[in-house]
């Protein structure tokens, strides 16, 4: 049986609405993949107070509640509010990612998001050479930004990415 890592929190049972694309929010991966492809969006009318309030009452993300209305308190800005929310979203343990790097035959770097910019800015192209598998896979599993996507995980075969050849050969 195949399956796609798609929701590993809490779903809401009463969703966050987005007035402005008339959207319902039903988990914290939902809010990021808003949040990821409507960037040009993202504003007061999105990032405020209810937003926080719901993400506690309907996910029971206290901590992230917190974390978020301290950025709004000392005017922080969009992009550390967006930042905290990102990363809230540790989708994956490292046992789970252990088990898809053997599972896989694909070498480690593969899971990793070599063009993040968490993955540049920790300059992991020049420290994952001196790093033991099991410490590059603690590593992934400290921040979901760090994990390349999308991840498709199924009996025989673990991807990781778009490559358009490859899911035409396993997926099609």
């Amino acid at each position: 049986m195949s399956s796609y890592i798609l929701c590993q929190v809490k779903r809401a049972s009463m969703p966050y609405y987005i007035e402005n694309i008339s959207t319902n929010i039903y988990s914290i991966e939902e809010l990021c993949y808003y949040f990821y492809h409507n960037i040009y969006l993202l504003d007061e009318t999105i990032l405020n107070e209810h937003l926080c309030d719901w993400l506690r009452k309907e996910l029971g993300l206290e901590k992230l509640y917190k974390r978020l209305y301290k950025v709004l308190e000392e005017g922080l800005g969009t992009s550390e509010f967006i930042l905290a929310v990102f990363k809230e979203i540790n989708y994956l343990t490292y046992e789970e990612l252990k088990e898809w790097y053997e599972k896989s035959g694909l070498p480690l770097k593969r899971f990793f998001n070599t063009s993040g910019n968490l993955y540049k800015q920790m300059n992991l192209k020049d420290k994952l050479k001196d790093m033991s598998e099991e410490e590059q896979l603690k590593l992934l599993a400290t921040d979901g930004m760090l994990v390349k996507r999308p991840l498709v995980i199924a009996d025989e075969f673990v991807l990781t990415g778009f490559k358009e050849k490859e899911w035409e050969e396993k997926i099609l």
